[in-house]
């Protein structure tokens, strides 16, 4: 298995992965995205999707409708976390999910010696790390997340890697989240012209990791013209998120990372 060390954000290639998981069903092309997360430093995830945004329990519909990978994050403390109703009603991640498309990132560094909550709970199932990519549904009515996690004293460096992998990994999650959800029986209908060159450009870009500010340096634009060229390109995707959007634009054959 490549270690944090020897991989890099550059070997990642989302259009490759998707494609060929593409025509398979949902269990095998979880294995295909499984394997390539394993290779990339990332052994440990789980995937969710379709809870409905006003669901009271989200975790058991989670279940209900089947999570993906997790071991031991699913088949012990989900379960656990359940029986416990006190630590349930606090804990952060669903309500995160669902207000929020930003990733939710936590560490045991940042726990309270005193605190009792769902997150002591996790570490005291040896989980010590942790990320958390929220997904929507196209009309927002429900939604999902991709986890990644870490379970040993690694846990420093290996958040340093999830988060330097953290854009990459939202937008194949989301890619892979339309998916499961139909998306791909949609009639790919928009043409190149939807976007404008400067659009096309600065979504290519993002769908390789790069932020607003490194975007705007290879294209010697400002932040807020790059800003602007994704805002737009959003909304003609219709997408609440650049990650959505960079997915939506490679199913569509727009951007070719």
């Amino acid at each position: 298995m490549a270690t944090t060390a020897e991989t890099d954000a550059g070997s990642w290639n989302p259009l490759d992965l998707l494609h060929r998981s593409r025509a398979a069903d949902a269990r095998s092309a979880w294995a295909l995205l499984d394997a390539a997360l394993t290779s990339a430093g990332f052994p440990q995830s789980f995937y969710t999707f379709g809870v409905p945004m006003t669901s009271k329990q989200p975790l058991q519909d989670k279940f209900k409708r089947g999570i993906f990978g997790g071991a031991r994050f699913v088949n012990e403390f989900f379960p656990e976390l359940i029986k416990r109703p006190n630590l349930l009603a606090v804990e952060p991640v669903a309500p995160h999910c669902k207000r929020s498309l930003a990733p939710f990132v936590w560490s045991c560094a940042d726990l309270n010696a005193k605190d009792r909550g769902a997150l002591s709970l996790a570490y005291d199932f040896d989980f010590t790390s942790f990320v958390v990519f929220p997904l929507r549904d196209a009309d927002a009515t429900h939604y999902g997340n991709f986890t990644v996690f870490c379970g040993d004293g690694r846990h420093k460096s290996w958040l340093r890697h999830a988060q330097r992998f953290a854009p990459l990994l939202h937008v194949t999650a989301q890619y892979f989240h339309d998916s499961l959800a139909g998306l791909d029986g949609e009639a790919a209908d928009l043409s190149p012209l939807a976007l404008s060159p400067r659009q096309r450009e600065c979504l290519l870009w993002a769908s390789r990791g790069l932020s607003t500010k490194q975007i705007g340096e290879r294209l010697k634009l400002s932040d807020p013209v790059v800003h602007e060229y994704l805002l737009a390109a959003k909304r003609k995707l219709n997408c609440a998120t650049r990650a959505h959007a960079v997915a939506r634009a490679i199913r569509l054959n727009l951007i070719r990372p």
